[in-house]
């Protein structure tokens, strides 16, 4: 009888042990779990804040580039665009220099080219101007020789006739000579004293050409175009020579 109560509680004591040893494994892994669960906690909470980092890092660097590259790209973008605009203002100028300088020597050959025509053409104007008046001074002694010639003022009207003559011999129209060589023939021919003859030598004196009777003469004789006035010219001489052998 005392056996089997005392199994009975023995049984018991086991039964409790038993309960209490469930007990604790359960408590034991309850907090086993309990710790990992917290450990997976902070892991995940480790884990998480990493990537709340990193991204805000990411944010915060992406913000920066984001303003730091356009500012970079502007800054070089303007950079480059005052290099360009440089040396496109160097090529401008340099082109402007040249083609400035390439106008100048141009305007320089045209001014030239326009100086030297317009001085041909002075020239050549000074030229016929120069005939025209010669042909002009030609007639105007022929005219006023023969007017003296009518008054019997022959020491004039030789004077006349020989500068006729000598314009003549200056212009393109040369046979135009003859006509004053023949009229001052007839005027030496109607000398018949030495007093005229000597007048006449005054007059050829005081004239422009500022020359005696004798080197107009001689003017002629030598004269390329002598042929053509020869024959009155050696008249002339006789008559010369025949006034100044009167009285003696």
């Amino acid at each position: 009888m005392n056996d089997s109560i005392q199994m009975i509680l023995l049984k018991q004591k086991i039964e409790s042990l038993e309960t209490k040893i469930d007990s604790i494994s359960t408590q034991s892994t309850l907090k086993q779990l309990e710790f990992k669960l917290n450990e997976s906690q902070n892991i995940i909470s480790h884990v998480n804040d990493f990537y709340d980092s990193a991204w805000l890092k990411l944010v915060i660097v992406i913000s920066v580039l984001g303003i730091a590259i356009p500012i970079l790209a502007q800054y070089f973008q303007r950079r480059n665009l005052r290099d360009l605009t440089d040396f496109i203002q160097a090529q401008l100028n340099e082109g402007f220099k040249l083609k400035l300088s390439e106008l100048k020597e141009f305007n320089k050959m045209e001014i030239m080219n326009s100086v030297k025509s317009l001085s041909q053409d002075l020239e050549s104007i000074k030229q016929k101007n120069k005939i025209i008046l010669t042909e002009m001074d030609t007639s105007t002694f022929f005219l006023q020789g023969r007017t003296f010639m009518t008054d019997k003022d022959y020491p004039r009207a030789i004077s006349s006739f020989l500068r006729s003559s000598y314009f003549a011999l200056q212009s393109d129209r040369t046979e135009r000579v003859t006509a004053p060589f023949v009229n001052a023939l007839n005027c030496f021919k109607r000398i018949n004293d030495k007093e005229t003859l000597d007048r006449t030598n005054k007059f050829l004196l005081k004239s422009t050409w500022s020359v005696s009777v004798e080197e107009a003469l001689k003017y002629f004789d030598e004269h390329e175009e002598v042929n053509r006035y020869k024959q009155q010219l050696n008249a002339i001489r006789n008559e010369i020579t025949r006034i100044n052998q009167i009285g003696n």
